[in-house]
C-alpha cells in the first residue's frame, strides 16, 4: 500500500470520527439554552455567582447554612456573563462548552507545535479526548461547572509558557511569558484543586535555565492569595481549606474503576508507546500523566467528588495517544494493516464500543419529559409565598428564590461534627421553609437520617409529581396542617 492511499484512509478514518462525535456533542448543544438541571452543581454554581454582584458575602462564616469552598475568579466571570444573558446557569454551560473546546484545540496546538508531532496524530489525540467527554463523561459537557474553564486555562497557559520559552525565547517579550504564568495560576482560583500543571510548570522551572521565572510565578501565587484574603477574610481560606467533607477510602477503588475502566487501553498504550521516548520534553507528558492519577487517587475517596477528578488525568492520556501514534510502532497485524492506521482503530474502541450505551434517541425523549417535569416545579415554586429549601438548587434560582440552604454542604458539615443537627431541624419543626424539594420522596441521601425523619413528620409530598423514567425527578413536600401534626 503506497504512502499516500494510507494516508486517505487515516484521514477517512478521523473524518468518521469527527463527523461521530459531531453528533455526540449536538444534543448536549441542542439542550444547553434548556431549564432542566444537569446535576447539583449547577444551581450551586449559580447562586454564588449571583451572589458574587450582591451585597451578601460571598464567603460566609462556617455557621451558616450554605457554604463556599470554590475560590472567586468564575463567579465573576461566569456572573458577569450571566448579567447579560439573563441566567446564571446558561451563561455557565456556554463557557464550559467554549472551554471544553479551548482544551481539545490546546491538545492539538501541544502536539502540533512544541512535539512536533505529525497532523494525524495530533488531530487523533483531541478527537479522542472529545469523544471520551460526550460518550463516558456526557454529564460534564456544557454543564455549568468551572472546572474545563480552570483546563482551558491552565493548558492555554503552558502553551504560550512553551512556546515563549523554548520556540521564540529571545525574541518574544517578556509579558506573553508573564501572562502564561499568569493564566496558570489564576485557573487555581477558577478551581483549586487542579494542581498537577502548576506543579509541573514549577518542576520544569526549577531545572530549567529560566529558573527565575519561578519566582515570578510564586510571587503571582502569593499576590492572588493575598488579595483574596483582603477582599474576603478569613473565611475565604476556611471555607476553602477547612471545608467539611466524609472520607470515605473503602469506596476509592471502586470510583476509580467506574471512572477510568473505559480507559485502561488508553492507559497501556500510553505508557507502552512512550516508553523510552526520544522527543523531547515527553518526559513532562508523563510525568503530568503520573501526577494527575496520584492526585486523582488521593481526592477519590471524598464525598461528593465526581468523575472530574480524572480530567487532568483524560487530559494527559489524551497527549500520550498523540505522541505515541507519532512514533508508530509496529504491531501483531503489520502484515495486513499499516501500524497507524491500525492503532487508530484500536484507540478509538473505547469511544465507539461506548454507543450503545449513549442512546440518543431514548436520552432525547427523557430529556423532553424532563423540560415538562422541571417547568411544573418551577412553577410551583415560584409561586409559593415564604422560603424554599431546594435540594436541586437550579430549580430555586429558576424560580426567583433566595439561596436559603446547600443541602450537601450542610449534611457534610452535620455528618462530620461541624454543625449540629438541631440548627436545621428546629427550622423544619417551626415550618419555616414553605416548600421543601427533594430529589427522592424517601428523603436525601445528601442530609442526615435524623434531619429526614423530620421533614417526613412535618412535612408532606403534594402534586406536581414527577414523570416517570425522569433522570432527575423533584418531590415538592409542603407543610402539614396543625391538626395532622
Amino acid at each position: 500500500m503506497n504512502a499516500h492511499r494510507i494516508v486517505k484512509l487515516e484521514r477517512l478514518a478521523l473524518s468518521i470520527l469527527g463527523i461521530l462525535i459531531i453528533g455526540l456533542l449536538a444534543q448536549p448543544i441542542l439542550e444547553l439554552l434548556a431549564r432542566v438541571p444537569k446535576n447539583y452543581n449547577e444551581g450551586w454554581n449559580a447562586f454564588h455567582s449571583a451572589r458574587a454582584f450582591g451585597l451578601e458575602a460571598l464567603y460566609p462564616s462556617s455557621e451558616h447554612l450554605f457554604s463556599n469552598n470554590y475560590p472567586p475568579l468564575s463567579f465573576y466571570g461566569i456572573g458577569g456573563l450571566g448579567l447579560l444573558l439573563g441566567d446564571s446557569i446558561i451563561a455557565g454551560r456556554l463557557v464550559a462548552l467554549i472551554s471544553l473546546l479551548i482544551v481539545a484545540i490546546t491538545i492539538f496546538l501541544f502536539l502540533r507545535w512544541p512535539l512536533d508531532c505529525a497532523l494525524t496524530s495530533s488531530l487523533l489525540a483531541p478527537l479522542m479526548f472529545l469523544g471520551y467527554m460526550s460518550t463516558h463523561y456526557r454529564n460534564y459537557v456544557a454543564m455549568n461547572d468551572p472546572q474545563m474553564l480552570g483546563h482551558a486555562m491552565q493548558l492555554s497557559g503552558v502553551w504560550l509558557l512553551w512556546v515563549t520559552t523554548i520556540r521564540i525565547r529571545d525574541k518574544c517579550p517578556p509579558f506573553f511569558t508573564f501572562l502564561a504564568l499568569g493564566l496558570i495560576f489564576s485557573s487555581l482560583l477558577v478551581k483549586h484543586n487542579l494542581l498537577p500543571i502548576p506543579l509541573i510548570t514549577a518542576i520544569w522551572l526549577m531545572t530549567s535555565a529560566k529558573r527565575h521565572w519561578l519566582w515570578v510565578f510564586l510571587g503571582i501565587g502569593v499576590g492572588c492569595i493575598g488579595l483574596c484574603y483582603g477582599l474576603y477574610g478569613p473565611n475565604f481560606l476556611s471555607g476553602i481549606l477547612s471545608h467539611s467533607r466524609e472520607y470515605q477510602l473503602v469506596k476509592m477503588p471502586d470510583k476509580l474503576l467506574n471512572w477510568l475502566h473505559p480507559a485502561f487501553l488508553w492507559i497501556i498504550y500510553g505508557i507502552w508507546a512512550n516508553w523510552n521516548s526520544h522527543k523531547r520534553h515527553s518526559w513532562l507528558v508523563m510525568l503530568y500523566f503520573l501526577v494527575s492519577l496520584v492526585l486523582a487517587i488521593a481526592i477519590a475517596g471524598g464525598k461528593g467528588v465526581d468523575y472530574n477528578a480524572v480530567f487532568d488525568v483524560l487530559i494527559s492520556l489524551s497527549l500520550l495517544l498523540g505522541i505515541g501514534l507519532d512514533r508508530s510502532r509496529p504491531w501483531l497485524f503489520s502484515r495486513f494493516i499499516q501500524p497507524r492506521l491500525g492503532w487508530i482503530l484500536v484507540l478509538s474502541l473505547p469511544v465507539i464500543l461506548a454507543l450503545p450505551y449513549v442512546g440518543l434517541v431514548d436520552e432525547w425523549k427523557i430529556f423532553e419529559a424532563e423540560k415538562v417535569s422541571a417547568a411544573k416545579v418551577v412553577d410551583a415554586i415560584s409561586k409559593t409565598n415564604g422560603p424554599v429549601m431546594c435540594e436541586m438548587l437550579a430549580l430555586c434560582y429558576w424560580a426567583d428564590k433566595p439561596f436559603e440552604v446547600d443541602l450537601f454542604n450542610t449534611g457534610q458539615k452535620m455528618k462530620t461534627g461541624a454543625m449540629a443537627q438541631a440548627t436545621l431541624i428546629k427550622l423544619i419543626e417551626r415550618q419555616y421553609f414553605a416548600v421543601i424539594q427533594l430529589d427522592h420522596s424517601n428523603g436525601s441521601r445528601r442530609l442526615p437520617t435524623d434531619v429526614n425523619q423530620a421533614i417526613f413528620k412535618y412535612y408532606q409530598v403534594r402534586p406536581p409529581l414527577p414523570l416517570e423514567a425522569i433522570e432527575h425527578p423533584a418531590f415538592l413536600f409542603y407543610p402539614l396542617a396543625s391538626e395532622d401534626l
